[in-house]
């Protein structure tokens, strides 16, 4: 296990939520999400080791991005992730199957237990580690943490006002030198798109997009 992620545990829970985790109960199920192949592209630019992904569903882009970490021969490396693991909007009204919110036990979804599932049977339980709480809860205890993300990715809430709000939360966290960055940059999703532009435009920051949907906000060093 890397340090920096036992660091994070061991602040979080004081031990690691995989241990006992009864994996293999739930099948691999790694659908929903985008692996976006300009991706690798920004990782290579800022080389992070601490990353936080805000709005994790079942973990597929939080696998992908620690399978970059890893392409980048780090060997102390993190990504945390951060999600109610209940759901948006989007989910609970199903516009595509694949956002349906799955199943549920006792009127709570297994979003939480898929997604753990997911990271152990893919063998990443090393350097992805889970924060069930609000993006406000998390900004919240990021900001009290010695260690500073490079590279903060929001995909949580699509509603403008949501993804705005977390745009001025994580900000302030990221390192210098890193980046803020998300996916949806897409006219499917135009309350990211405003919210991205507002942002950038109060705060006279330059938006970057790629022609797979990404959005990028670096903060110079």
């Amino acid at each position: 296990m890397s340090q920096l992620a036992q660091d994070l545990k061991a602040a979080l829970y004081g031990g690691d939520p995989f241990e006992h985790f009864p994996y293999k109960k739930y099948a691999q199920d790694i659908t929903g999400g985008e692996i976006h192949p300009s991706m690798k592209s920004v990782f290579d630019a800022v080389k992070p080791t601490f990353v936080v992904e805000v709005g994790s569903w079942k973990g597929k882009s939080a696998l992908h991005m620690a399978e970059l970490l890893r392409a980048q021969n780090n060997k102390d490396f993190a990504v945390l992730c951060i999600d109610t693991w209940l759901g948006s909007i989007e989910h609970y009204t199903a516009s595509l199957p694949q956002w349906a919110i799955g199943p549920t036990a006792y009127g709570r979804p297994l979003l939480y237990e898929q997604f753990m599932s997911n990271i152990m049977h893919t063998g990443n339980q090393d350097v992805i580690v889970p924060f069930p709480t609000t993006s406000i809860t998390g900004a919240k205890w990021l900001s009290k943490q010695p260690a500073k993300p490079e590279l903060i990715y929001i995909d949580a809430d699509h509603d403008e006002d949501e993804v705005y709000a977390d745009l001025c939360r994580y900000w302030p966290l990221v390192d210098q030198g890193g980046a803020l960055m998300g996916d949806d940059f897409d006219t499917v999703w135009p309350g990211v798109i405003c919210a991205v532009v507002r942002f950038s435009k109060e705060n006279k920051l330059q938006v970057l997009h790629t022609n797979d949907h990404l959005w990028l906000i670096q903060k110079t060093a």
